[in-house]
């Protein structure tokens, strides 16, 4: 009993600690028609992650980020929540090839693809991430004439995607609260 109460102070410590870092930011964002009636997005984003989650990614533990993008008609009912664009990001890092490795899943209306990117450094890796282009977010026959369109993104560390061990600390600790505040524009037709 002795030796559970210190520790059980440590965990909870640690669960608590405050996080100097800023987490992630959208910091800038292009929406333009692509000349078929279809829009696509650019968006660049600004990762300040915490010590404690480089340091998971360093040690091989996979971090899934979540990108939502929702477009809204202004003029619908608050009851209609528009079409949401979402991507999938898993970042990790192989220690036997030295190699950092993100996966993207794309998932929208049409389906799900895949691709897989590899890069010899981790800003190489966050410089991918924070560079995301050309997301078609919208078709022409989606979109009524004359109606007013707002977009908006977020984009965040899953939690529920790290290993089981790990989830617990991550919920309760402030370090692993890692996302950004939702963007939002309006899409000029």
């Amino acid at each position: 009993m002795r030796l559970l109460t210190p520790l059980l102070c440590l965990f909870i410590a640690g669960c608590f600690n405050a996080s100097d870092s800023k987490g992630i930011e959208i910091t800038a964002v292009h929406s333009w028609n692509q000349g078929d009636g279809g829009y696509l997005t650019d968006l660049d984003i600004s990762y300040t992650l915490s010590d404690v989650v480089i340091e998971a990614l360093d040690q091989g533990v996979p971090l899934v980020f979540i990108m939502k993008i929702d477009i809204r008609d202004r003029q619908a009912s608050w009851f209609d929540r528009g079409k949401q664009v979402k991507r999938i990001f898993r970042a990790r890092y192989r220690p036997l090839s030295n190699i950092y490795e993100v996966e993207t899943f794309a998932s929208s209306s049409a389906g799900s693809t895949n691709g897989l990117e590899r890069f010899v450094t981790k800003h190489a890796l966050f410089g991918y991430l924070g560079r995301i282009r050309e997301i078609p977010v919208a078709g022409s026959s989606e979109l009524l004439p004359g109606h007013d369109y707002v977009i908006a993104a977020n984009i965040n560390l899953d939690i529920e995607s790290l290993p089981l061990p790990m989830r617990p600390r991550a919920y309760l600790s402030s370090q692993w609260q890692q996302q950004s505040g939702w963007s939002e524009w309006s899409l000029n037709q």
